[in-house]
């Protein structure tokens, strides 16, 4: 059975038509065996079909396409991510490549087009062992290990059809104002739509602006704000007019702000603790691709019954409908980007192209409040004293914060942080029930300043050299990792009950509590994924303890 959710809901014309499904595959070359594949499920998964773990750097994908009733002028052909490098062709001819596995790229295939019907072609390039690439908790060795996981080649996003016209709106940008309680939408169109009208539909009454430039920039003023507890939106529709309808848009937008202050950080002006669960988007049969959009809504929904107000994606871009759910349902989201582990100035290049393309698609999602662009210094190995390596984080850093001031950035999660509007910092020493001398420091690092500095996770500085401490909010953004139910994989301590599990993870937030340091944490994790077995929840997310247990614990803390 294809995927049958659209993932764009803040963008959204009404002539689209999604090609997941059965599409032709081939290993390596188009003269090797013709399989059949569930697009959008990479082969290594169970529900592509194949589920092999054998490796391919070359993978093949081809499709024959019926041109859908009604599309005419400009067709569009969607790809959300394909990892690593694709060649896109219609009827043998190259109409597009890009290089990145977890952003999305589009090509107008109308020039191309000579029937009503046309043939994709789309040959894949994802190096198995190339560590100077995006992976993320791909591995680049043969087999899975530690917290590396199977390999996600190849199409993982939907791929899809749109149908626009020659006079379109081309992207939509909202930017909020909370002094003035408003929104500023901006509005970019096509140069072929200048003299005539564009149309905002909102709370059921029609706005009209003349379009006298390509760019227009319209404030709208906002009743209620959006907040995890009241979780506000705005369905809006923008269309171009004359006599004629040329192009209509669907969107929805949210208004909240996220700014530091001293040692706290303020949504909408007012102190938030955050409660933060690490999610690595994983799912037992889909790999990195979710089967159904109930699997969106039931993680956010336990996550919530569990407590907590949001998670930190790791290590991953995660699919636009997930977002989309989080702005519904009220969740916070920690954004970030996949890691490369060997530095180089391509890889730097290569990943500030990828944060260019992560905001420019998700720039408009309220939930999320923080971009992460490294962690624990993967791929930055050295950065706490080599100056060019230092140069270019902050450097990205300083290019996030230009492209989007909305959101609050830290460039090196975990330790070394090299610059950043809070310090995150990872600390797993919380010790087994036994290991009393080893929770009292936990506890004493936790709670004194000095302290928490001076520990090493991993044996690395908090901070890095060139960053001194100065009074910021400070978030302990991985911790716990307690390991329950399965023997065979690993977590940093683990149990064998439902007693001690709770005890251990009631241990671990009362030494949270204990400070006053800390303005929010960030669990490990949300579920098991693969041989690490460290989850609140089971691989195929299932809950290990019922949820409002959890959540009796996190209550502990004042949200």
């Amino acid at each position: 059975m294809a995927r049958d959710y659209f993932s764009f809901m803040q963008f959204k014309r009404d002539k689209i038509q999604l090609l997941n499904g059965k599409w032709d595959f081939y290993f390596d070359s188009l003269d090797s065996e013709k399989l059949k594949i569930n697009v959008p499920f990479v082969y290594q998964s169970k529900l592509s079909g194949i589920n092999t773990d054998s490796i391919h750097d070359v993978i093949y994908y081809r499709r024959e396409v019926d041109i859908p009733e009604g599309f005419n002028e400009n067709i569009i052909l969607h790809f959300d991510a394909i990892d690593h490098e694709a060649y896109v062709y219609i009827d043998d001819q190259l109409v597009i490549s890009h290089t990145g596995g977890y952003t999305p790229f589009s090509v107008n295939i109308s020039p191309y087009l000579s029937d009503d019907k046309f043939t994709i072609l789309v040959k894949v390039i994802d190096p198995s062992f190339d560590k100077s690439i995006a992976r993320g908790k791909q591995t680049w060795d043969d087999k899975p290990h530690d917290i590396w996981y199977t390999r996600s080649s190849g199409i993982w996003q939907n791929v899809w059809l749109e149908n626009v016209h020659d006079i379109h709106i081309e992207n939509i940008k909202y930017h909020p104002d909370i002094k003035r309680k408003s929104v500023n939408i901006e509005v970019n169109v096509s140069d072929n739509a200048i003299g005539k009208t564009l149309v905002m539909k909102i709370k059921g009454r029609y706005h009209k602006y003349h379009i006298d430039n390509c760019k227009m920039n319209i404030e709208y003023l906002v009743e209620k704000l959006w907040s995890v507890d009241e979780p506000n939106l705005y369905d809006v529709v923008f269309s171009i007019e004359d006599d004629y309808v040329y192009d209509s848009v669907s969107s929805y937008f949210g208004l909240r702000s996220v700014k530091v202050f001293e040692d706290k950080i303020l949504m909408n002006n007012e102190f938030i603790y955050q409660k933060l669960l690490l999610n690595q988007g994983y799912y037992q049969d889909g790999l990195l691709s979710a089967s159904s959009d109930e699997d969106f809504i039931n993680d956010i929904k336990m996550m919530k019954a569990m407590g907590f107000n949001g998670c930190r994606i790791h290590q991953k871009v995660e699919d636009p409908r997930f977002l989309y759910w989080c702005d519904k349902l009220g969740f916070l989201v920690w954004g970030e980007c996949p890691a490369f582990y060997e530095f180089s100035n391509k890889a730097n290049d290569d990943l500030k192209k990828m944060w260019d393309e992560i905001i420019e698609r998700d720039y408009n999602h309220p939930s999320i409040i923080t971009w992460t662009l490294y962690n624990e210094s993967w791929g930055i190995e050295g950065v706490n004293d080599n100056k060019m390596i230092q140069d270019a984080v902050i450097g990205l850093y300083d290019h996030v914060k230009k492209l989007d001031s909305t959101r609050l950035v830290i460039a090196n999660d975990g330790w070394e942080v090299v610059k950043g509007d809070f310090i995150g910092f990872h600390n797993y020493c919380h010790g087994r029930k036994d290991e009393t001398e080893k929770y009292q420091q936990y506890c004493h690092d936790l709670a004194d300043i000095d302290a928490l500095l001076k520990h090493q996770p991993g044996n690395h500085p908090i901070l890095a050299s060139c960053f001194p401490y100065s009074l910021k909010p400070i978030i302990l953004s991985e911790f716990g990792g307690i390991a329950y139910q399965n023997s065979d994989g690993w977590g940093y301590t683990s149990v064998n009950n439902e007693v001690d599990f709770l005890a251990d993870y009631q241990r671990t937030i009362e030494a949270i509590k204990a400070s006053k340091l800390l303005c929010g944490y960030c669990y490990t994790q949300f579920t098991d994924v693969e041989i690490e077995q460290n989850g609140l929840l089971t691989y195929d997310h299932k809950p290990k303890v019922a949820l409002e247990k959890i959540r009796k614990i996190n209550d502990m803390i004042d949200a």
